[in-house]
């Protein structure tokens, strides 16, 4: 069955408000509208929300249409979802919110951090530890993260080791029997952007930096230009990228995709989730390796159960001074 549908992504930018970081922040006001026109009877959708303010923050939902039947937080990853179990009764589904975006660079010094981790606090257990598409207790990924952070024990030069290490291998295009975990992604060096944060992810843990994986949308473009801004571009793709933990700093993004994305997104990005260990329950319960177990879902929620990571790319259209992005599909549909 085919689950490309119209939705309508709507931003408007307002103005520069104020600085961030050495960044400017804009305000955007933006809806998710999903059309259910194949009558989805489960619907899940990210609600966006307040990480920790590097690169999003202000989040504000305004309006919720129709009202979920739930609303709850994802105890494993802090994602916010919104969830119908009766979505045949509506047609549309939206979700309205304002939120400021920029760039991001981390310069960090050696004394705003600690070189060595409470090991017993959650927070490092939860993010060092192996799951089905970030396997750091396998022998192969144990070792290739030791072979590449030799004898360093300061975690920001290892998790720069680790980046320099993916920036500088020759990447692959996956094919359709390909999978973004980890441990796959280092046997056969085809992968695209889930793939790469999985092992810098993976590499990460082994070696004892607390790490995840983020998903969301960015310009869909090689080239950065020096705004960044979303308005600059004609085009939005979905993406999954990672950040690693130092502590009394916090969390660092990084792009592994790209030769100066350590500590940097020098682009506007919209955050949906953080992590690929995502419960969203409800229904939903596939067995963690069971990568096809439901053909019929379109995830952004950079879950490790579905063929990919994240939605289709984002096409979009300038109109008058708003800025319309039409994606094929952002939330994830279960067809019973």
């Amino acid at each position: 069955m085919s689950f490309k549908r119209l939705m309508i992504f709507f931003i408007v930018l307002y103005s520069t408000l104020f600085i961030y970081s050495i960044s400017f922040a804009n305000k955007y006001k933006m809806e998710f509208i999903f059309i259910n026109d194949i009558n989805a009877s489960m619907i899940w959708m990210p609600i966006p929300k307040y990480w920790d303010g590097h690169g999003v923050s202000n989040v504000n939902a305004t309006n919720i249409s129709p009202m979920p039947e739930e609303q709850y937080v994802d105890p494993n990853s802090g994602t916010k979802i919104a969830y119908w179990s009766d979505a045949q009764s509506h047609k549309t589904f939206c979700i309205a919110f304002d939120i400021f975006l920029s760039k991001i660079d981390h310069t960090i010094k050696i004394s705003e951090y600690k070189i060595k981790y409470n090991k017993n606090s959650l927070l490092y257990k939860k993010y060092t530890q192996t799951t089905p598409w970030i396997q750091t207790n396998n022998d192969l990924i144990i070792n290739k993260s030791k072979s590449i952070v030799k004898n360093l024990i300061d975690p920001y030069q290892k998790a720069k080791s680790i980046f320099n290490w993916i920036i500088k291998q020759d990447w692959q295009q996956l094919t359709k029997n390909d999978y973004e975990d980890a441990l796959s992604v280092l046997k056969t060096k085809r992968t695209a952007c889930g793939g790469k944060a999985n092992l810098f992810v993976a590499l990460c843990r082994a070696s004892g930096i607390p790490a995840r994986s983020i998903s969301g949308f960015h310009p869909f473009s090689d080239t950065f230009p020096e705004s960044g801004s979303l308005q600059a571009f004609f085009d939005l793709g979905s993406h999954t990228w990672a950040e690693f933990y130092l502590s009394d700093y916090g969390w660092v993004q990084c792009e592994p995709g790209h030769h100066d994305g350590f500590g940097k997104i020098n682009q506007e990005r919209i955050i949906t989730s953080k992590g690929n260990n995502i419960k969203l329950g409800n229904g939903y319960n596939p067995e963690p390796n069971d990568h096809n177990h439901i053909n019929s879902i379109r995830s952004h929620f950079h879950l490790p159960c579905t063929p990919w990571q994240h939605s289709i790319t984002l096409n979009t259209k300038l109109e008058s001074d708003n800025q319309y992005i039409i994606p094929e599909v952002f939330m994830l549909l279960l067809d019973q």
